[in-house]
């Protein structure tokens, strides 16, 4: 039906062997976790009619081609990478609890070009895999080329800092920090709708869903199951003295983990000129001083 073809400049040519014409949408998928990064459509009319999709395969080692509920799949060349998705020497790792400032240590990635991988990845995709002690698809998404910085669930989970430093050793680590009290009650009152069913997780009616490059809306239950679990949360009561020790053992645990390995910055976003030193620990060149302030819960 189709024939491939590798450019010159690292796209894939798609030659039309059909007669009737024939709309067909075309989809890269990420290695081993095999989700849609971006996706585009286009008809082809007749025989012999050839088209080259403007799509970025970096990371992707599937491309997939779909039409008239029909799926074909082809292996694509593994040097098929965009060199400016991944020109930074190392990847960067937050493992800073979340409400710590993670979501504006993103933004703040991304102004200096790092590509942060999605958030919905962990949520539906690495974070089931970790639970039941499988970390294959942790150190496929850490290696992949199409992302150099990470924050967020799974990274943030407790003793996470000794797998994910023995899948890359040479990375930039980061510990977010916030006042301990701010934190919890930006704890309680961000996970307020799911609190009740701490002591039953499975009966949480609430989902997560994600739609990528509107290819498939992925949909994930229970979603905090795992956080709850990690923090060892089992019922609400004395609930802020039980989010201290949280908070506690998690920064004194990477404190110590790293004290004699690896490269790590302690950082507090909401502070003076956090956002510069941050740059200049990273050897990024920027004028700007301070984090912008988002996901704000209180």
């Amino acid at each position: 039906m189709f024939n491939l073809e590798l450019t010159s400049n690292n796209k894939i040519k798609v030659t039309y062997l059909g007669n009737e014409p024939l709309k067909v949408k075309f989809i890269p998928l990420l290695s081993t976790i095999r989700i849609p990064t971006n996706s585009y459509s286009f008809t082809f009319n007749c025989k012999n009619h050839w088209f080259i999709p403007n799509l970025d395969y970096t990371g992707c080692s599937i491309f997939k081609l779909e039409y008239n509920n029909t799926s074909l799949e082809y292996i694509l060349p593994y040097k098929i990478t965009n060199p400016s998705t991944n020109s930074k020497p190392y990847n960067v790792i937050c493992l800073g609890l979340n409400k710590t400032g993670t979501t504006s240590l993103k933004s703040g990635l991304e102004k200096l070009g790092y590509n942060v991988m999605w958030e919905a990845l962990g949520h539906q995709f690495i974070n089931a895999d970790i639970e039941n002690g499988d970390y294959s698809s942790l150190y496929s998404i850490i290696n992949n080329p199409k992302f150099n910085a990470y924050e967020d669930l799974p990274f943030s989970l407790k003793g996470m800092c000794s797998e994910i430093f023995k899948i890359d050793p040479k990375a930039k680590y980061i510990l977010t920090l916030r006042d301990v009290d701010k934190w919890v009650n930006s704890v309680i009152k961000f996970y307020s709708p799911h609190l009740p069913y701490i002591t039953d997780p499975f009966n949480n009616p609430h989902t997560y869903s994600q739609n990528y490059s509107g290819i498939k809306n992925y949909i994930t239950k229970n979603w905090n199951k795992l956080i709850f679990k990690d923090w060892g949360l089992d019922s609400t009561d004395n609930i802020e003295q039980k989010l201290k020790n949280v908070y506690n053992s998690h920064v004194d645990g990477i404190k110590e983990f790293f004290k004699d390995k690896g490269d790590l910055m302690v950082l507090d976003v909401s502070k003076p000129n956090s956002f510069k030193q941050m740059a200049d620990w990273l050897g990024e060149n920027t004028n700007e001083l301070d984090f912008p302030w988002l996901n704000k819960s209180n």
